[in-house]
């Protein structure tokens, strides 16, 4: 008897309040599809850029507030690096539907107080580009992941007002956790 009435109050807790899993409504498609490929915890090995940071982290994308937001959270593991690059970097990257027709926008925020909003499209499947207004002041930035063949690749790049081109400012590639 106990138990049953412990399971049917478990099934309306759940009902009132699901856990991160994402809301379906039947014959609504789903507007995180061309994100999935984001979803888990991932490996990042840095493999380039003007930084020159040597750094093994790791990050994940997972949903929260009941799938309104995506979410990524990365910490550091392994860092040795010149002086003036922050192994103790650590930043937050939040994904939410833009209004409406607009797509996915983005923020980010760091332990440096940088804060960078992005438009978010995604080009081609299992590709993510997050581009920052060029109309802001300061540099403009341009991230991409891209899963290739079970590898996450990830790239930051930074546009100096009055510069031509961006230029790679990290470059990283990992598997999934």
């Amino acid at each position: 008897m106990k138990i049953r009435l412990a399971l049917a109050i478990t099934a309306i807790l759940l009902s009132i309040c699901p856990a991160t899993a994402q809301k379906k409504t039947p014959g609504k498609a789903d507007p995180w599809a061309s994100l999935h490929f984001l979803i888990g915890s991932w490996e990042a090995n840095t493999t380039g850029g003007l930084a020159q940071g040597k750094t093994a982290r790791s990050y994940s994308f997972r949903f929260e507030l009941h799938a309104h937001i995506l979410a990524r959270h990365a910490s550091i593991g392994f860092c040795p690096n010149p002086e003036d690059f922050d192994c103790a970097h650590n930043d937050l990257l939040y994904i939410y539907p833009g209004p409406e027709g607009k797509g996915f926008q983005a923020i980010y925020f760091d332990n440096s107080g940088h804060v960078i909003r992005y438009d978010v499209t995604t080009p081609k499947a299992n590709t993510a580009l997050f581009l920052s207004d060029s109309t802001q002041p300061g540099p403009q930035y341009r991230l991409t992941y891209q899963r290739v063949e079970g590898t996450m690749n990830g790239i930051l790049e930074v546009k100096m007002p009055n510069q031509g081109d961006f230029s790679s400012m990290l470059e990283w590639n990992g598997k999934r956790r």
